[in-house]
C-alpha cells in the first residue's frame, strides 16, 4: 500500500502521529510526505513563512526516530499517481491546504484514490468549508466531545461520516519502563487551562516526597525529574509511579497517552471525549472528579497502595499497546476507511 500524506511545515501533534503509525505500519517507503516535511527526516526547516508574515522554524521531531524519504515534486506525484492507494489530508493549515488544491487541480479526473481527513486541532470545530471543497470520504476528528452533538449545515449537499481519533502514543523514543520507581508523582505541564493551574497547586499543598511538580518553568515542589527535551521528559516519567495527566488547550492531552505509554499509572479526569477502546476507571486509569473534590483521597489512596498502583500501571501500559500507539491508531483509521468506503 502506498500513501500521499498531505501536511503543513510547523508542528502538527496530530499528523505526526499519523505518519509515524503509518511509516510503522506500512514501510516509510511507502508514505510520501507532501509538501516534503523536512522535520520528519532529521532536518530543521526554516524554509516557509508564517500566516503572520514571520518566518517559520521547526526543528527535527524528537519524538521519532527520523525516517528516510526524499521528496516528491508536484509533477513526480502526478508521474507516479496511479501507484497511489490513499490520500490522506493530515492537517487543515495553511500549506496542507494549499498543497491539497494544487492537487487536485493538477490531477484533475485521474484522480480515483479515496481521500480521508485526519485533523487535530484544538477545537470541536469541524472544517466545513474544507469538506465541502475537497469531499472527503470520511472525516477523523481528534476533539470529538460527548456533549456536543454533530450539526451537518442543512446549506451542505456533501456530508462524510465523522469519526473519532483521539491522539496515540510514539512510543519509539521511550527508554525502557522500571520496575521500581523514584518519583512518587509526577505532573509537567504548560499553564494552557485553569484546571492545570488548580491541579498543579493542589499537589504542591499535599506535600508529597518525591515528586516533581512543575508548570511553566517553574517546579512548584521538589525538585525531581526534568523537561530539558522529549527525551528527558520520558526518562522522567518512566521513573515515575504516578502521571497526572490535565486537559490544556484541547480535551485530548499527549499526556494522557505517554503516561502509561510510560509505564505510570494514568491520573486524570473525564476529558469529555469519545475515544475507541477507552481506559475504565479503576482498571487501567484513575479518574478524579473535574471539581477535584476526590484528588487527594484518591492520589493518597494510589501512594498508600503500592500494589495496586502497580496492577492498574501495568494494565494502563498493557491497554496502550493493545490499542493506543502510533501504529494501531494508523491502522485503526485504515481499518475504518475500509469499512466506510465502498
Amino acid at each position: 500500500m502506498k500513501v500521499l500524506l498531505i501536511v503543513h511545515p510547523e508542528m502538527d501533534h496530530q499528523e505526526a502521529f499519523t505518519f509515524a503509525g503509518l511509516t510503522k505500519l506500512i514501510g516509510e517507503e511507502n508514505v510520501i510526505t507532501y509538501p516534503f516535511k523536512k522535520s520528519y527526516y532529521g532536518i530543521g526547516d526554516d524554509d516557509y513563512i508564517l500566516d503572520d508574515g514571520k518566518k517559520g522554524f521547526t526543528s527535527p521531531y524528537e519524538g521519532i526516530l527520523p525516517r528516510k524519504g526524499i521528496p516528491f515534486s508536484l509533477s513526480k506525484i502526478k508521474e507516479i499517481w496511479d501507484t497511489i492507494d490513499l490520500v490522506v489530508m493530515g492537517t487543515v493549515r495553511t500549506y496542507g491546504v494549499r498543497a491539497l488544491r494544487e492537487l487536485k487541480n493538477e490531477i484533475g479526473t485521474r484522480w480515483w484514490q479515496p481521500l480521508i481527513f485526519v485533523e487535530g486541532e484544538d477545537s470541536d470545530r469541524i472544517w466545513w468549508e474544507l469538506v465541502q471543497e475537497f469531499k472527503p470520504s470520511v472525516y477523523f476528528k481528534r476533539e470529538y466531545r460527548k456533549d456536543v452533538q454533530i450539526r451537518y449545515p442543512s446549506s451542505f449537499k456533501f456530508w462524510p461520516p465523522i469519526i473519532p481519533c483521539p491522539f496515540s502514543a510514539i512510543n519509539e523514543r521511550i527508554p525502557p519502563l522500571k520496575e521500581n520507581r523514584e518519583i512518587n508523582v509526577y505532573s509537567v505541564c504548560g499553564h494552557t487551562h485553569e484546571m492545570r493551574t488548580a491541579v498543579t497547586h493542589k499537589l504542591a499543598s499535599m506535600n508529597i516526597l518525591n515528586s516533581c511538580i512543575w508548570m511553566d518553568n517553574v517546579f512548584m515542589d521538589n525538585n525531581l525529574g526534568h523537561r530539558d527535551n522529549l527525551l528527558g521528559y520520558y526518562t522522567s516519567l518512566v521513573n515515575s509511579k504516578i502521571g497526572v495527566a490535565v486537559r490544556g488547550h484541547g480535551m485530548d492531552t499527549l499526556r494522557f497517552w505517554e503516561t502509561p505509554a510510560c509505564g505510570a499509572l494514568l491520573f486524570t479526569h473525564d476529558n469529555n471525549q469519545i475515544h475507541p477502546n477507552p481506559f475504565e476507571d479503576g482498571k487501567n486509569c484513575v479518574l478524579f472528579k473535574n471539581d477535584l473534590s476526590d484528588f487527594e483521597e484518591k492520589l493518597r489512596y494510589y501512594l498508600e497502595d503500592e500494589n495496586e498502583c502497580r496492577k492498574v500501571a501495568a494494565n494502563g501500559n498493557s491497554h496502550l499497546l493493545k490499542y493506543h500507539t502510533s501504529e494501531k491508531r494508523a491502522n485503526y483509521i485504515l481499518d475504518k476507511t475500509k469499512e466506510l468506503v465502498k
